[in-house]
């Protein structure tokens, strides 16, 4: 492997090593443990796909590689596609699965990420024959700072009715299951923005080490993009490829109900658009979240990737997002069958 390919892998792996100090902390709840385990594996997608694209097929590197590719793609790579890089609610039968998504998020527990992890240092160590320490956190105050973060974010200790996809079976956790896919696309949304509540008070801290600051800032990205792409339909992707999703724009109208004021909801996403330009940013920005987020650009190197993340603003972001949030509740809120997917308690 070249330099630039074992300074990504290493920059992912120490990204993985970070993840996995919070999670040895104790101090995550549920839905902020299986949050970390989604990052880890978007970084492992990338290390195994740059060992597969660098290591000579037959040699022994590549065998012990391609041994944890096959254990990732089998057990974990379905969390990254489906929870991760992407947030994709559509079953193999066209209709959006609540239940799909659900299991997915608590089909995975700490042993077997844990014991992925140490297998992906252990067969990085073997392909480089050196061993190599990660520092993860650098500095103490940034730790202690993350875990503040994360103790005000804990929720396994309260009770809650909810309407996010996500929580419907956790822990301490009720809420309404619903029966149209309009409804159910309402709740996914719903826990997207719990994901979204998570990364942001997880990188708005003022850390000491831009590698903790970049390591939230890209999650917060990749969530944000799987928001906007839940909102809206992505008009560059035909109707018959695989990735192809109706986004909540082409789908809160069949929820209609004679009181509901169709008027003022038929042309609420255009009115918004003009407003916000919010397609025309998340169109310009892509590229940072497909080659500094959800994925490290394979042609680019470590400071190319961090060039790029930087050079988009968290606020400016947060700002686009708040007012996506605050479209979608405005709807809900105005449409009779949309309004209890809004309602938690």
């Amino acid at each position: 492997m070249d330099n630039t390919t074992i300074d990504k892998i290493h920059l992912c792996l120490n990204e993985i090593s970070i993840c996995k100090q919070l999670f040895d902390s104790q101090k995550v709840d549920d839905v902020c443990g299986r949050l970390l385990s989604i990052y880890i594996m978007i970084r492992a997608d990338d290390i195994t796909k740059m060992w597969s694209h660098s290591l000579p097929k037959g040699e022994i590197e590549r065998i012990l590689s391609d041994e944890i590719k096959n254990k990732y793609n089998c057990k974990f790579r379905h969390i990254r596609d489906k929870l991760g890089a992407h947030y994709q609610t559509v079953a193999e039968d066209k209709t959006i699965d609540i239940f799909e998504n659900s299991r997915i998020f608590r089909s995975f527990d700490y042993g077997s990420i844990s014991e992925f992890i140490d297998e992906l240092f252990l067969a990085e160590n073997l392909i480089e024959e050196i061993e190599t320490e990660y520092i993860g956190f650098e500095f103490l105050d940034d730790f202690n700072m993350a875990l503040e973060a994360i103790d005000t974010l804990y929720a396994d200790d309260k009770a809650s009715i909810t309407n996010s996809a996500l929580e419907l079976f956790g822990f301490n956790k009720g809420g309404v299951i619903t029966f149209s896919n309009e409804q159910r696309k309402a709740q996914f949304l719903k826990g997207i923005e719990l994901m979204a509540n998570y990364a942001y008070t997880l990188v708005n801290k003022p850390y000491c080490s831009i590698v903790i600051k970049r390591l939230f800032k890209r999650l917060l990205i990749c969530i944000i993009y799987n928001y906007h792409d839940n909102l809206y339909t992505r008009k560059e992707i035909k109707p018959d490829k695989e990735q192809y999703e109706e986004g909540f724009d082409l789908m809160y109208k069949n929820l209609y109900t004679p009181k509901d004021d169709k008027k003022l909801l038929d042309s609420v996403f255009e009115d918004f658009e003009r407003l916000y330009r919010t397609n025309e940013f998340f169109k310009k920005n892509r590229k940072i979240r497909d080659r500094a987020c959800g994925h490290f650009d394979e042609k680019s190197n470590i400071t190319e990737i961090n060039t790029i993340l930087d050079s988009l603003s968290i606020d400016e972001m947060y700002e686009q997002y708040t007012n996506m949030l605050n479209l979608f509740n405005f709807i809900c809120k105005n449409i009779f069958f949309a309004n209890p997917t809004t309602t938690s308690t």
